[in-house]
């Protein structure tokens, strides 16, 4: 309207002052300690006490932000009452005694002289790592602890114990969700995708690895090409293959005479296998690059020998490729599965958890439990619970990979 007024948005300054505070902080003291050179005691502590403030000053910033976004979303949330006052008093509290005893115990255990030798010694090196760190800090372990305070809450903001998790694990009737069934659907999804990544991988490097194949480098390039195109794209790719009318999937059926498949409609196993299909072009690239490498540094008087003793082609992959492959092939099987365990943008993306929300994995039902159901208590529940299992399986995986390792040594 002409002659009207623009209100402009006031700058928050509480939005800045953690950032100012812990980087004016931060130079202050490493420059003093640099040049001046006091106890590492002191420097630590001194660096402790500036990182617990200015961090719960970002994590007071954060949960307001956070309230101000809830309290404005009323089209998203009209049955749930605006968020209280004693939510944001109690994630800073959380957060705030989270942060400073890590702080205390990091800065003033043993390592801290250790640390801070390091980093008088090799000041550039922690200068360039140090944007790397705040990001973790800002954008994962914040988020995490206030993630751990939301589970135990219900949508009005009350401290509810243990209840989100009561209702996950031992649903009732009336339960939005089913977790043990979309458990049983991830761990499929997981263990039929990391064998298909792994098998098609290693057979691929194998064929690489041939010195009668012409052209190996070109091949290389292109079975890569699947691992570098971001993985959201590849997935409306073969959304859009699967398509009932215009894909080229029933295309291909047509030629032999087989009717359309309605991949996307209401089956469970074809919606499911549009998901596996996806996946494993999105993962075989990896597990190949790291079989071929692992493939190259294997001697080839193993071989030469393993010939001399009579031993067929299998009886090399077998007692020679195969176990020399395991030290490498066991990390990646690990990353494999958990950024598989974890895989969102397949699955939302190509079948929606359709038909009905059963081929949902653990990730989806958390997003939908966020997003869809507005239970933020729950889908943070449904997070920790995601990051026990991962946990859990990460270290006996870690174990026994040890355990392999000194067989070999």
């Amino acid at each position: 309207v002409k002659g009207a007024k623009v209100r402009a948005t006031p700058v928050r300054l509480d939005f800045f002052l953690p950032f100012v505070v812990l980087l004016l902080g931060g130079v202050f003291v490493f420059l003093y300690s640099f040049f001046i050179g006091v106890k590492e005691r002191a420097v630590a502590t001194a660096m402790g006490a500036i990182c617990a403030v200015a961090s719960v000053l970002a994590i007071r910033t954060c949960a307001n932000r956070t309230l101000d976004f809830l309290v404005a979303s009323e089209s998203l949330l009209p049955s749930v009452p605006a968020p209280q006052h004693h939510l944001e008093t109690g994630v800073g509290f959380v957060l705030f005694v989270t942060l400073v005893t890590a702080c205390l115990v990091f800065f003033l255990a043993n390592p801290a002289k250790s640390f801070m030798e390091n980093i008088r010694q090799r000041p550039s090196v922690y200068a360039a790592i140090a944007p790397a760190l705040i990001g973790m800090l800002v954008l994962v372990f914040i988020p995490f602890f206030m993630g751990v305070y939301l589970a135990f809450l219900d949508n009005e903001g009350n401290f509810i114990g243990l209840q989100n998790f009561a209702e996950i694990l031992f649903p009732s009737g009336t339960s939005d969700t089913n977790f043990y069934f979309t458990l049983g659907v991830t761990i499929m999804w997981t263990v039929l995708n990391v064998s298909l990544h792994v098998v098609i991988g290693l057979f691929l490097a194998l064929v690489l690895q041939s010195e009668r194949l012409r052209g190996r480098s070109i091949y290389r390039v292109l079975l890569i090409v699947p691992w570098a195109v971001p993985n959201y794209i590849t997935a409306l790719i073969w959304k859009w293959i699967f398509n009932t009318q215009y894909g080229p999937a029933n295309a291909f059926l047509a030629l032999f005479g087989a009717g359309p498949v309605d991949w996307l409609g209401r089956s469970f196993w074809t919606n499911f296998l549009a998901n596996l299909v996806t996946n494993t072009w999105l993962g075989f690239p990896f597990m190949m690059v790291i079989s071929l490498g692992a493939l190259q540094s294997i001697p080839q008087e193993l071989y030469e020998a393993a010939k001399i003793d009579g031993a067929s082609r299998w009886a090399q992959f077998r007692h020679v490729t195969l176990p020399l492959l395991k030290p490498a092939l066991f990390p990646a099987i690990i990353l494999g599965t958990i950024w598989t365990f974890n895989m969102f943008n397949v699955v939302y993306l190509v079948s929606g958890g359709a038909p009905d929300n059963k081929t949902n994995i653990l990730i989806t039902e958390a997003y939908r439990l966020f997003r869809v159901l507005k239970n933020y208590g729950m889908a943070a529940a449904y997070s920790l619970i995601i990051f026990a299992i991962l946990l859990v399986y990460t270290a006996l995986t870690n174990r026994y990979t040890k355990a392999e390792e000194s067989v070999y040594e």
